[in-house]
């Protein structure tokens, strides 16, 4: 598979999501789910594995 999603968040993840999750002390800006390209495909707080099958299943 070529490219994929990656979480940016504040707060760890938990659970294995089957993207790279990156964890930044002081990150202002919630949770994200970062396309391929650098767009942002959610951001939230609840239901980032559900978003990140989905995005997923369509990639």
């Amino acid at each position: 598979m070529g490219a994929r999603y990656t979480v940016f968040t504040a707060t760890p993840v938990a659970g294995d999501l089957g993207v790279p999750a990156h964890v930044i002390a002081g990150w202002p800006y919630g949770t994200l789910l970062v396309r391929p390209d650098g767009f942002v495909a959610w951001r939230g707080e609840d239901g980032l594995p559900e978003s990140v099958r989905r995005c997923n299943a369509g990639a």
